[in-house]
């Protein structure tokens, strides 16, 4: 129910604005440009070292990397841009926050934080892999190949485990533009360490999503006007889960937080914590209260006095 109420708003969004509908195509063809560019570029590469394809891999695999490196230098921030650009006008357009916002070198810096991230959190699983195939084959080369062979089973175990771990992790950090939207003070430690608390038990919800427009799209003719909706939709999904969690914050703070006197300050939140506007709750009993303590008034001044 909630997956088809998410794509009817994704729906009307695009409708009541039909720019979002141009950026995201816009978007993906930025992205397409961007692997025309490095195609061409080791093209011009094996043709300057006339050097056969595979050679990008073996022998010329440094000069490709320092290419690569050079134009992931230019690209990388242009892209982060664009990304989050389009980004943050689905969240202003759909009312979630963002408002005044703008991506700068903040929105870079944590893009390019995310990306080491799942870097690092990637090579065990490499590390594991390498250490499978090293294995078999010191086993296919020695008379006992048992040993070897179990080694490399349970090689092959743990990066199965690690990849695992790392799709787990990649699904927290795609948080993490959301929660910089609606906290745009917050430390980028922090950031991190909310995105992925409020992916906790919405990575399933997520899945889903994704799975549901990946089938609609696979007929190739649905692509067209599947693809804008599929990235509202996913945008719309992130924000909401952003605003409950700060709102449960909110109101788990102000139950924590002591009663102060009429006119006094009121309890001050951590830096970069966004409290989302909660009406303050009257006590149910509060007016049977005052209207007891107006007639104990009233019989006390008409009593006669002695």
């Amino acid at each position: 129910m909630e997956l088809f109420q998410g794509d009817r708003y994704a729906r009307q969004l695009l409708r009541q604005h039909r720019r979002l509908r141009r950026d995201f195509w816009g978007l993906v063809l930025l992205q397409l440009l961007f692997w025309l560019t490095e195609g061409t570029a080791a093209v011009l590469l094996l043709r300057l070292l006339e050097r056969p394809a595979g050679a990008l891999l073996t022998e010329s695999v440094l000069v490709w990397r320092l290419v690569q490196g050079v134009w992931y230098a230019v690209s990388l921030p242009l892209s982060v841009w664009c990304r989050w650009t389009v980004r943050l006008r689905v969240t202003q357009c759909s009312g979630m926050g963002g408002n005044g916002l703008h991506v700068g070198g903040r929105a870079v810096f944590l893009s390019l934080l995310c990306t080491l991230l799942r870097t690092a959190a990637l090579l065990p699983a490499a590390l594991f892999l390498s250490g499978a195939y090293h294995l078999a084959r010191m086993g296919t080369a020695h008379a006992e190949s048992a040993p070897w062979l179990f080694g490399s089973m349970q090689c092959v175990v743990a990066a199965v485990v690690c990849l695992l771990l790392w799709g787990y992790l990649c699904l927290g950090l795609l948080c993490v533009p959301y929660v910089w939207f609606a906290a745009p003070d917050m430390p980028c430690r922090r950031v991190l360490s909310t995105a992925l608390r409020i992916m906790h038990g919405n990575r399933k919800a997520l899945l889903g999503t994704a799975a549901w427009y990946a089938a609609a799209m696979l007929p190739v003719v649905t692509i067209p006007h599947m693809l804008p909706r599929a990235g509202t939709a996913l945008v719309c999904f992130f924000n909401i889960r952003v605003r409950l969690f700060f709102q449960e914050m909110e109101v788990t703070s102000r139950a924590a937080a002591p009663c102060l006197p009429r006119g006094g300050d009121r309890p001050q939140h951590d830096a970069g914590t966004v409290s989302p506007p909660i009406p303050e709750r009257v006590p149910s009993d509060a007016g049977a209260a005052q209207a007891g303590s107006r007639r104990h008034l009233l019989q006390r001044r008409s009593r006669p006095h002695r």
